[in-house]
């Protein structure tokens, strides 16, 4: 029989060796690979997020733009509508004007006067119920006056009477001193 001897125990080792370094290699790729993969799954949800944020911001900005659109053909049907009720002949202006210039007021004030295609808003105050009573009087007497409606009267802490005037007229925009 014959002994086996090994003549190169050195041949073991270098294998062994390079078992360890090919495990060790290997290892270390599975590594990077790992490392990489958690590199990219980070990377691919910070897009997602961002990508989230910027379609909210964008829905965000359509839906204010729709706001804004509809906003903007409000006012322009209000300024149509503007428009439409202030195309008042300049005989019918003279009129008001005159007519205001005659408004019995002694003591008290107009404050505002809105003149429309086919109304009048007066808003002002009396110093005491006698001048109330005839500028009261001057509108229901004016002849191209058809409706006069007080929608607003009341006594201030200064003792001034606070009123408003709703008044229709003319017929078909137009008013006449008959």
């Amino acid at each position: 029989m014959k002994n086996w001897i090994n003549l190169l125990p050195w041949r073991q080792q270098l294998i062994a060796q390079k078992n360890r370094k090919f495990i060790y290699k290997i290892s270390l790729f599975f590594t990077a690979l790992l490392i990489l993969e958690m590199g990219i799954s980070l990377f691919h949800g910070n897009l997602t997020r961002q990508l989230s944020e910027k379609q909210q911001q964008f829905y965000r900005q359509q839906d204010e733009f729709a706001k804004l659109t509809r906003q903007v053909s409000q006012l322009r049907r209000s300024y149509e509508q503007t428009e439409e009720q202030n195309l008042i002949s300049s005989d019918s202006v003279s009129l008001f004007l005159s007519w205001l210039a005659r408004l019995p007021l002694n003591e008290g004030e107009l404050t505002e006067f809105l003149l429309q295609q086919n109304s009048i808003h007066l808003h002002g105050y009396a110093e005491n119920q006698q001048e109330f009573d005839s500028i009261h009087q001057y509108i229901v007497q004016t002849e191209w006056i058809y409706e006069s409606k007080l929608t607003h009267f009341s006594t201030s802490a200064n003792g001034l009477l606070a009123f408003s005037f709703a008044i229709e007229w003319g017929r078909n925009g137009k008013a006449s001193m008959d």
